[in-house]
C-alpha cells in the first residue's frame, strides 16, 4: 500500500517523454490556476472588506496576487523554454511543493475570515474554498501529487470545519465537498492514467514512425548508393539521368572505365582493388564542385552527369584525376582512365541512348587510345548502327552456313616446314559486303554471341583439318568472354573429344588483353586445355599489359610477336628492341617464338639474326582456303619426304 501511494505521489522515475508532457500541459494550465486564484481571493477579501481587518482583506490578498502573477509569467516564459529532464524534474517538483504551500496558505486565510461577517459571508467561504479546489485540481490533474495535495489540502480542512459548524447547511455543504472531492480522486486517477497511457502510446508510435523512417532511409541508401564508395549507384544514376533527360536542357553523360585495374586486383589481391576503388570515388568526389554528379555502376565503371559544353575538358579533368599515382598500403599503383561521352540532345534523346552511345564511345577510346576523352559523333553513329546490324544479322542467320575458315601457315625459315597452321574466320553473308571478319569477331565479342560462333567455327575446323598431317598443329583463336567463361570451354572441350581429333594437334590463340580481363579465370581455363593436350599461344605479344609474373604462370607453349612491332622494327630503335627482348624473353622459357606479318625479305633477315626462325606473313603465304591448304601441306610433306631422301643419299638440301 505504502509502495502504491510512493508511485502515485512520485514525480521521478516515470518517462522522460511522459515528463515533457506534463510540463508542456502545465505551462498551459497553472497560469489559468493563478488567473482562478487570484480572481476568487479578489472577490472573497471584497465581501469581507467592510467587516474584516484591512490586513486579511488587503494585505495579505495583494501578497497573495504578487506571487501569484509571478509565477503565472515564469509559466508562460517556460512555452518558449527548452529544458533537460533533470531540470524538467525539478520543475514538476517545484510545482508540487508551491501548489501545497499555496492551498494550505489560502484554507489558513479563508479560516480567518470565517469568524467576520454573517452567514452569507461565511456561506461565500464555504463556496470559495469548494470552487476553487475544483478549479484548481483540474488545471493541475496532469501533474498527479500536485493535483492530489492541493485538494487534500482544501478538502480535509474545510470537511473537519464545517463539519463542527452548527448550521445544518455547513454540514451539508461539507457532505458534498466529501463526495465531490472522492468524484474529482477517481477522475483524476483514471485521467492521469490514460494520459499517461496516451503519451506513452505516443512515444511509441514516434519511436516506430523513427525506426520506418530510418529504415525506409537505409532501404533508399541501399537501392540507391554505391556500399563501397559511398556514390550514387547504377540504380540512382539512371533515375538522375531521366530526370535530366525530362527537364530539357542540353547535358552530357559519360562512363569512365579504369584501365589496368584487373591487373591491380589480381597482383595485389581484391582489398587493394576495393582500396583504389574508394580512392578513386574520393578523387571524383572533389571534382563535384565543376558541377558534375557522378555514379559507380559497377566493377571499376563510373558515370557521370554534367553540363554540355563543359563535357570534353570535364572529362579531360576527370581522366588526369585517376590518374595520378595511387598509394594502398605502401603499395604505390598506377591505373589510367578512359571515357566516353554523349550528348544530349545531339546524340541521343533517351537514357538508353545516352548510356549505349556514351558506352560505344567509351570502347573506341579504350580501343585506340587508352586513357583519353571520346565525344561520341556521326561517324561513330555509323559504326554504331553497323555493329547493331552485324549483331542482328548473327542472331538470325546460320552461323555454320554464313561463317567460313581460311588458313594461313607458320613456317620453320630453316627447313622450310609448316609447322602449324592458323585458322582465320572468314563473313560471307550477302547482305553486308565489305564487313571485316574482325568487325564481326568484335561485335560477337560484345555479346553472348561469341559462344555460338566460337562453336560453330570450331566444329568446322576440326571437321576440314581432320585428314591433314599429323605433325602440323592447328591453332585456333580464342575470345576473352570464351577464356572468362566456364561453360564455353568445358563446351571447347567436349567438342574436341567428340571430334576424333588428337588434342596434341590443336593450338589455342589467346592475346594479353584476354588473359588479363580475369587472369584466374584465364589460367584455369587455359590448364584446362592444356590438360587435354592442346598447345597455348600467347598472341600480340608485347601490345597488352605484359608482365613476366604472368606470363610465367602461364601453360604457354608459344608467343606470337605483334604484328606492328615486326612493320616498324626496321625503321623504328624502340621495335627493334622490343623484337629482340621478346625473342630472347621466349629463348629463357623454352618456348617457341613466331614473328606475325612478315612481308619482306629484310624482315625476315633481321628476325633469322635475332634468333627468330618461325615466322608467318604474306612473304611466306597468305590465307588460303581450306582446299589450297590442304595442297600446301601434301606439297610441304613431299618436300619434306625429299630433304629426308637427299640427305640419305647424301644429296644437298633445299630450304624454302
Amino acid at each position: 500500500m505504502l509502495k502504491h501511494f510512493k508511485r502515485i505521489m512520485a514525480v521521478a522515475g516515470q518517462s522522460d517523454d511522459l515528463l515533457r508532457a506534463q510540463l508542456q500541459m502545465l505551462a498551459r494550465q497553472i497560469p489559468l490556476l493563478y488567473f482562478v486564484l487570484v480572481a476568487n481571493v479578489s472577490f472573497v477579501a471584497a465581501t469581507h472588506y467592510a467587516v474584516a481587518p484591512i490586513w486579511l482583506t488587503v494585505v495579505l490578498p495583494l501578497i497573495f496576487a504578487v506571487i501569484a502573477i509571478k509565477r503565472q509569467v515564469s509559466w508562460l516564459q517556460l512555452r518558449r523554454t527548452q529544458m533537460t529532464i533533470a531540470e524538467t524534474v525539478k520543475k514538476l517538483r517545484s510545482a508540487v511543493w508551491m501548489v501545497a504551500i499555496f492551498g494550505g496558505a489560502i484554507t489558513v486565510w479563508a479560516f480567518a475570515l470565517l469568524p467576520y461577517g454573517g452567514s452569507l459571508q461565511q456561506a461565500h467561504i464555504a463556496f470559495f474554498m469548494a470552487v476553487t479546489m475544483v478549479a484548481c485540481t483540474f488545471c493541475l490533474m496532469h501533474l498527479r501529487p500536485a493535483a492530489l495535495l492541493l485538494s487534500a489540502a482544501i478538502s480535509i480542512p474545510f470537511v473537519i470545519k464545517f463539519m463542527f459548524m452548527d448550521h445544518a447547511i455547513f454540514k451539508a455543504l461539507a457532505m458534498n465537498v466529501v463526495l465531490v472531492a472522492g468524484a474529482m480522486i477517481f477522475i483524476l486517477y483514471n485521467h492521469y492514467e490514460d494520459f499517461a497511457r496516451m503519451i506513452q502510446q505516443r512515444s511509441d508510435l514516434e519511436r516506430k514512425n523513427i525506426e520506418t523512417q530510418r529504415l525506409s532511409d537505409e532501404n533508399y541508401r541501399l537501392a540507391n548508393v554505391d556500399s563501397l564508395t559511398g556514390l550514387p549507384n547504377r540504380r540512382r544514376f539512371f533515375a538522375m539521368l531521366e530526370a535530366r533527360v525530362a527537364s530539357g536542357k542540353p547535358f552530357a553523360a559519360g562512363l569512365v572505365d579504369l584501365d589496368g585495374f584487373k591487373a591491380v586486383n589480381d597482383l595485389y589481391g581484391h582489398g587493394a582493388g576495393d582500396a583504389l576503388l574508394v580512392e578513386a570515388s574520393f578523387r571524383l568526389k572533389s571534382l563535384t564542385a565543376l558541377g558534375m554528379q557522378f555514379a559507380r555502376l559497377g566493377g571499376d565503371e563510373f558515370g557521370f552527369l554534367t553540363d554540355d559544353t563543359e563535357a570534353p575538358a570535364h572529362g579531360l579533368a576527370i581522366c588526369e584525376t585517376l590518374r595520378q599515382v595511387y598509394v594502398i598500403d605502401a603499395v604505390s599503383a598506377e591505373v589510367s582512365a578512359s571515357c566516353g561521352i554523349a550528348l544530349f540532345p545531339q546524340s541521343g534523346r533517351t537514357a538508353s541512348e545516352l548510356v549505349e552511345f556514351a558506352d560505344y564511345a567509351l570502347y573506341q577510346a579504350k580501343a585506340n587510345a587508352t586513357g583519353s576523352v571520346t565525344l561520341f559523333n556521326i561517324v561513330h553513329r555509323d559504326a554504331l548502327r553497323l555493329t547493331n546490324q552485324i549483331d542482328q544479322t548473327l542472331r538470325t542467320v546460320d552461323l555454320k552456313s554464313e561463317l567460313s575458315l581460311a588458313y594461313q601457315p607458320t613456317f620453320e625459315t630453316q627447313s622450310g616446314d609448316v609447322t602449324c597452321v592458323e585458322a582465320l574466320v572468314r563473313w560471307n553473308n550477302s547482305n553486308l559486303l565489305g564487313v571485316s571478319a574482325g568487325q564481326i569477331i568484335a561485335t560477337a565479342e560484345r555479346s553472348q554471341l561469341i559462344h555460338r560462333v566460337t562453336q560453330a567455327l570450331l566444329e568446322r575446323l576440326l571437321v576440314e583439318v581432320k585428314d591433314w598431317p599429323d605433325t602440323v598443329k592447328v591453332a585456333f583463336n580464342l575470345s576473352a568472354r570464351c577464356l572468362a567463361s566456364a561453360e564455353c570451354m568445358l563446351r571447347i572441350v567436349s567438342t574436341i573429344q567428340q571430334s576424333g581429333i588428337d588434342p596434341h594437334r590443336l593450338e589455342f590463340e589467346v592475346t594479353e588483353t584476354a588473359v588479363m580481363l580475369d587472369f584466374e579465370v584465364a589460367l584455369r581455363g587455359l590448364n584446362l586445355l592444356r590438360n587435354l593436350g592442346c598447345s597455348i599461344a600467347l598472341d600480340d605479344f608485347g601490345t597488352g599489359y605484359s608482365s613476366l609474373s604472368y606470363v610465367h604462370r602461364l601453360p604457354l607453349d608459344k608467343v606470337k610477336i605483334d604484328g606492328g612491332f615486326v612493320r616498324n622494327m626496321l625503321g623504328d630503335e624502340k621495335a627493334r628492341n622490343i623484337v629482340r627482348t621478346i625473342i630472347s624473353l621466349a629463348d629463357d622459357l623454352k618456348i617457341f617464338c613466331v614473328a606475325e606479318a612478315v612481308e619482306t625479305e629484310d624482315q625476315a633477315k633481321f628476325l633469322r639474326e635475332a634468333g627468330c626462325d618461325h615466322m608467318q606473313g604474306y612473304l611466306y603465304a597468305r590465307p588460303m582456303p581450306p582446299g589450297e591448304m590442304s595442297a600446301l601441306l601434301k606439297k610441304n610433306s613431299r618436300a619434306r619426304a625429299q630433304i629426308v631422301t637427299n640427305r640419305s643419299k647424301g644429296g644437298a638440301v633445299n630450304h624454302l
